[in-house]
């Protein structure tokens, strides 16, 4: 497969013989705009070289057991518009690079290991509808810079360790779901959220 630089499409999903580390030669298919890896059995670091396939569209990563930081060169992919990274093991904080993503739709993100604050570059995601963070080890605030985010519909952060009041930016937007933990956050216009109960979309 990596020798097929002009491959364009590439979906290996639900083959959970299939595992180890994602090759650092996906870097060479350049002219990938949909990468599709969902449900099989990689895991190790996602390569840097990641941030090369600068074409993508669609990214989706999800229910592998991948893990490490996710690397900050994924912020890149300026075309992408799907990120899914869902039901893996990525740990650290996100990266503040993903703000430059000007072409993100839907970001998914939940059921990793993932630290620290929201980044407020999140706030330059004008295309952004869906955030969806929950089950991660996430502290801080929710930052207000969110409420400024002309297409945000859904976002969901149950299960996270965030604090604090919910920025009133927010409580202004149309949500069709904002899902937190009322016991950690005060919100008059979220939903409490708890493990059996989560926004899916």
């Amino acid at each position: 497969l990596m020798v097929m630089t002009d491959l364009e499409s590439l979906v290996l999903a639900g083959n959970t013989v299939i595992g180890g580390s994602i090759p650092d030669g996906i870097g060479g298919l350049s002219d990938l705009g949909r990468l599709s890896l969902e449900g099989n059995d990689f895991s190790g670091s996602l390569p840097s070289v990641i941030g090369g396939l600068t074409k993508l569209s669609i990214l989706d990563l999800r229910h592998n057991v991948l893990n490490f930081t996710i690397p900050t060169e994924v912020g890149n992919l300026l075309l992408l518009d799907i990120l899914l990274f869902d039901t893996n093991s990525f740990s650290g904080m996100i990266p503040t690079e993903i703000g430059m993503m000007g072409e993100l739709v839907f970001i998914h993100i939940e059921s990793n290991q993932l630290s620290g604050p929201i980044p407020t570059s999140f706030g330059q995601l004008s295309k952004v509808q869906h955030i969806f963070a929950s089950n991660n080890l996430l502290t801080g605030t929710v930052p207000s810079v969110l409420g400024m985010l002309p297409s945000l519909r859904a976002i969901n952060l149950v299960d996270n360790r965030l604090e604090g009041s919910i920025p009133s930016e927010l409580c202004t937007l149309p949500l069709e779901g904002f899902f937190v933990d009322c016991f950690l956050v005060s919100c008059s216009c979220c939903n409490c959220g708890h493990r059996e109960e989560r926004y899916r979309g």
